[in-house]
């Protein structure tokens, strides 16, 4: 098999944190937007390459009010066209405590993948966290809290599941080429705060500082893993 750019890098990545074990039982992380679609296509597409098993896309039907909403159908039926079974999981939360803040949905998002993947019998969780991702994180730790932090490849959790990001060094730009070449149906983000949350003004002020530093992203990358080995 030929691979795209965008497989390759994901091999390489594998291959460099030690992502997808070999016999590994893997679950991923999807919201039916373009990362997660991408990465849940690629990984379909290198079980027999890398020897793991793909068991499972996950989808987290409740959002920011936690009103359930499945996930589109033509969403789900490209899953099935890759052979991959859709599970679909509430969030787990008391009822008041909508709407739910930025940070709260995040956790408790994460919290319900990593207890899906738990139940699946998998070893690992991919989730779709791409090297812009990374990139923003960062940026937004250094603003918010003055320290320098950033996505992690992998991070075990519960002491059986690890939650893995195979995008990590790919660019937001090479997931959205890919999903289009590929003509991947999508589905619409519910949350309010897309446009309107510190993540996206940190999202709006990095591709400012592209705009004038095209490394801008990069380097500010290079700066935090270089800061992790300092004194």
């Amino acid at each position: 098999m030929n691979l795209s750019g965008i497989q390759k890098q994901v091999v390489r990545t594998c291959g460099e944190y030690g992502l997808l074990p070999p016999g590994s039982r893997v679950v991923c992380g999807v919201s039916g937007g373009k990362d997660s679609m991408a990465l849940v296509t690629v990984l379909a597409s290198l079980q027999d390459r890398l020897s793991f098993e793909l068991t499972a896309a996950v989808y987290i039907t409740g959002s920011y009010d936690l009103i359930p909403e499945p996930l589109p159908a033509p969403t789900a039926e490209y899953l099935s066209s890759l052979g991959v079974r859709l599970t679909q999981r509430p969030i787990t939360c008391e009822a008041e405590a909508a709407p739910l803040s930025c940070y709260r949905c995040a956790a408790l998002r994460r919290k319900a993948l990593l207890e899906a993947a738990r139940d699946e019998g998998a070893s690992v969780l991919a989730v779709a966290h791409t090297a812009d991702d990374a990139a923003e994180t960062a940026l937004l730790e250094l603003l918010s809290k003055g320290t320098w932090s950033a996505l992690a490849p992998k991070r075990d959790y519960f002491g059986a599941v690890t939650l893995v990001r195979p995008l990590i060094g790919v660019e937001g730009k090479a997931v959205e080429a890919y999903a289009a070449r590929r003509r991947i149906p999508l589905a619409a983000s519910r949350c309010p705060l897309a446009l309107t949350s510190r993540r996206a003004a940190a999202r709006d002020l990095l591709r400012e500082c592209r705009s004038r530093f095209p490394d801008a992203a990069e380097n500010l990358l290079k700066a935090v893993n270089r800061y992790k080995y300092e004194e």
